[in-house]
């Protein structure tokens, strides 16, 4: 096979052997086979006959010995058998061949050398050049010892020794030959185990740089491993830590739990008995009320303010102890008929006298338990009575820095209170009305604009109502005190003879109190109305523009005497809806009601008929007795 291998080499692989192809020498005999190839390559040197010539010469024609010319030589010595045939197949041959070398050397040893001729030169014999191009000599060979000519046994042993040698060579020549087969046999398997080689050679560097990869991911998974060791260790020791805490908490929890029950149990009895005790303090406290009286009068001195009212000439009043009043003029005055000096002294009881130096706080102190009894679920009223400038808005609605009067002072109770049942699981709902009545005719100073008509109204179960009346739910004590104080603005006042600022209308604020306990499902509902009357004037004293307004105030507060007095002597017939005032005030006055008179008397002698007349209204209120009931009902 001749030319190179298509295959790619590896680094390490061996070069590929070159074949050349075998040319077509059929028609051609080994022995022209044999001189071609020396023909071919002349500076080969042929040392002696091969096999193969002796094997062709068997086959040419023999001459005969006497055609073989004579060579001649000049010098006797050269010997010309360096290039003589052997042949060994054929015995003929053989023996001719001897016969001619013994011929030419019997010849070379009788012919005598030629004389040359004077004058010439005998020639030189001239080297042979050497045959190999290489600068380096050869190495020196030695000669095997010369066979004599006609010792053929010794040279037939000879050439029979390198023909065993060569049929040995040529078998292991034949053997490599043969490998050499079967290495182009498993070409095409080179072939596919190359090309399965740079298939894995490119998986193998497809592989290396995924290994690289995936090494440098693997040193930053193992750092991170190391620190994901060390946090999983502190971790693990917290833990371990934790676990100990929770199991003492665990321990702990238990008795806590135990401990809870047992507390548990204990709070539901003393709630129990808070309940118990709250329904007992109410009925105790409803008691004394009752004791005392449903139908209740106060008075209260006005002081003088200011340095013209101290100027002013002032009654004698004097206070025995804290449930009497004694009042007198200061001037004598002399009877008409008969001449002599009238005694003005007149003395009153009462369940509770206020002085002059009574602070607002100590009235209030007083007033307070009506409070708690309107959350109980009682209805309440309390109410000022007296002549014009008095002290009767002063006493309801005060003023600021600590002199507030008793309707923002209750407001301000009444939330605390609600705040402190809380605990006992009462929950309470707080809304608000405020009314006036001018000129007997009725007003919303929550909805002053509202041109409504308004109708009071009284069932039979004793409640009273009015019709179209504004009711606003109050979530704080702030948000009632701002009601109180947008309907005083409303309010009708005007300057008098007695107050600059004198209240022309009755004005009735109405706080409604609804209480829900989530344990017991009971409901509550109270009421408390605080009721700011219009002052009493004498009608001589007052002017034109203000007459009409006089009359009706007169005549309300007349018609409200009327009521006590007739309450007062137990009569059938109580005249209630003579006046609005009296009709709205029903079931505070002989009703239900836990009412509270405060009458105001003023320390000046000319009021001093006025004053005796207030005093004289408040002794009847006070001999007033009714009874009261709660408004209790079981929530389903």
């Amino acid at each position: 096979m001749q030319g190179t291998s298509k295959l790619p080499l590896f680094k390490t692989a061996l070069p590929r052997p070159q074949f050349k192809k075998a040319k077509d020498d059929s028609h051609i005999s080994k022995a022209e086979v044999t001189e071609n190839r020396y023909k071919n390559h002349p500076h080969l040197k042929r040392r002696s006959k091969s096999t193969t010539d002796l094997m062709a010469s068997s086959v040419l024609p023999l001459k005969p010995l006497q055609s073989i010319p004579e060579k001649k030589t000049t010098n006797v010595q050269t010997s010309t058998t360096s290039n003589n045939k052997i042949i060994i197949n054929n015995n003929k041959t053989l023996r001719s061949t001897v016969k001619k070398n013994a011929t030419a050397s019997t010849i070379q040893k009788v012919v005598p050398p030629k004389a040359k001729p004077n004058g010439a030169t005998q020639r030189q014999p001239q080297k042979r050049p050497a045959l190999s191009t290489d600068d380096q000599p050869k190495a020196k060979v030695a000669k095997a010892p010369k066979v004599a000519s006609w010792d053929f046994k010794t040279k037939f042993q000879l050439l029979n020794e390198k023909h065993t040698k060569l049929l040995q060579s040529y078998k292991e020549l034949q053997e490599k030959y043969s490998s050499v087969a079967d290495y182009e046999q498993y070409y095409d398997k080179y072939n596919e185990i190359q090309a399965a080689f740079d298939k894995q050679t490119t998986d193998y560097e497809k592989v290396a740089k995924n290994y690289a990869v995936l090494k440098s991911e693997h040193e930053k998974l193992l750092a991170n491993h190391d620190s994901l060791s060390k946090q999983y260790a502190e971790q693990k020791d917290l833990c371990e830590t934790y676990s100990d805490q929770i199991r003492t908490c665990e321990q702990n929890l238990e008795i806590k739990n135990k401990l809870c029950e047992k507390l548990s149990i204990e709070n539901d009895w003393f709630r129990q008995q808070a309940l118990d005790w709250e329904n007992e303090r109410r009925i105790l406290h409803n008691t004394i009320f009752d004791l005392k009286g449903n139908i209740r009068v106060f008075c209260r001195v006005r002081p003088a303010v200011g340095c013209t009212e101290d100027q002013k000439l002032q009654c004698m009043l004097s206070y025995p102890d804290e449930y009497s009043l004694e009042i007198r003029k200061t001037k004598e005055s002399i009877s008409a008929t008969s001449g002599k000096p009238i005694d003005n002294k007149a003395d009153f009881c009462f369940d509770k006298v206020f002085s002059q130096r009574t602070t607002q706080e100590e009235l209030f102190k007083e007033i307070s338990p009506y409070v708690q009894s309107a959350v109980d679920g009682y209805d309440v009223c309390v109410f000022a009575y007296g002549q014009t400038g008095s002290g009767k808005t002063y006493t309801m609605l005060g003023e600021d820095c600590g002199n507030e009067g008793v309707i923002p002072r209750t407001v301000e109770l009444i939330f605390r209170t609600i705040d402190a049942l809380k605990k006992t699981n009462w929950e309470y709902e707080v809304h608000a009305s405020v009314l006036e009545i001018y000129n007997e005719n009725l007003r919303d100073l929550l909805s002053p604009t509202a041109n409504q008509n308004m109708e009071i109204r009284h069932n039979c179960g004793k409640e009273t109502t009015v019709t179209n009346l504004t009711i606003e739910k109050v979530e704080s004590a702030d948000g009632l005190r701002k009601l109180m104080e947008l309907a005083q603005k409303y309010r009708t006042v005007a300057a008098t003879n007695y107050n600059e600022h004198s209240s022309r209308s009755h004005a009735v604020t109405k706080i409604y109190l609804s209480g829900v306990n989530r344990s017991t499902k009971v409901c509550y509902k109270g009421s408390i109305s605080l009721v700011d009357l219009a002052g009493s004037e004498n009608a001589k004293l007052v002017e034109n523009d203000r007459m009409k307004e006089t009359k009706h105030i007169n005549k309300s507060l007349t018609i409200l005497g009327n009521v006590m007095l007739a309450l007062y002597n137990k009569n059938k017939h109580i005249p209630y809806r003579e006046s609005k005032l009296t009709f709205l005030l029903q079931s505070s006055l002989g009703g239900t009601s836990k009412t509270l008179l405060i009458v105001n008397v003023s320390p000046f002698e000319e009021n001093f008929n006025e004053s005796l007349n207030s005093l004289r209204f408040a002794s009847k209120v006070k001999e007033v007795k009714t009874t009261v009931k709660r408004n209790k009902t079981e929530q389903q």
